[in-house]
């Protein structure tokens, strides 16, 4: 039986996703101070214009739900923090999508 390249980077991303876990969860659990310790940045990309800008029209009432669900923070392992989404029109194009996930990495 031949291994696709499919299956082969399937494989490979399950791995590496699976290292990464641990790291990550043991450096969100490794606190217990109740106090706030920082925010949570989660950056969200969506068409808000351009040709597939309807698909993108939802967007803001979930981001508003998810707002007002985490307005108060999260606690993770006795650690508080707040947390701030940040909404980026992607322009329905893949390079401004691109762009605007590498700024949000790169500023936030």
């Amino acid at each position: 039986m031949s291994l696709t390249r499919r299956e082969m980077l399937k494989g490979t991303g399950l791995v590496l996703g699976g290292l990464a876990v641990p790291g990550v969860l043991e450096s969100c659990l490794t606190s217990s101070s109740s106090t706030p310790s920082g925010t949570i940045k989660i950056g969200y990309i969506s068409p808000i214009t351009g040709p597939a800008a309807g698909f993108g029209e939802p967007d803001a009432y979930v981001i508003g739900l998810a707002k007002k669900a985490l307005q108060g923070g999260l606690s993770i392992g006795g650690t508080d923090y707040s947390v701030q989404i940040i909404n980026r029109d992607g322009q329905s194009t893949p390079s401004v999508g691109s762009q605007q996930a590498s700024d949000l990495i790169q500023s936030q």
